[in-house]
């Protein structure tokens, strides 16, 4: 039987993250999450905290593995 798709999971599958979780982003990217901190100690990476939760903001992700690539940073 299939179900029927509400109009808001419609929306939240059309929509891309703004950020992930540190956890996600280490998988995606398969760099660690140490790695990550030390990027951030360093000041070359910024990560938000939100709760108990640290965030990736994707626009950092995506500047991150654009620059591990060999791509040149914005």
């Amino acid at each position: 039987m299939k179900t029927k798709e509400t109009a808001m999971q419609r929306d939240q599958n059309d929509v891309a993250p703004k950020a992930r979780r540190l956890k996600d982003a280490s998988r995606v990217s398969g760099l660690s999450t140490a790695y990550f901190y030390k990027l951030e100690k360093l000041g070359k990476l910024k990560m938000v905290r939100v709760g108990g939760r640290t965030l990736v903001p994707e626009s950092e992700l995506n500047r991150l593995l654009q620059i591990s690539s060999g791509g040149e940073a914005a």
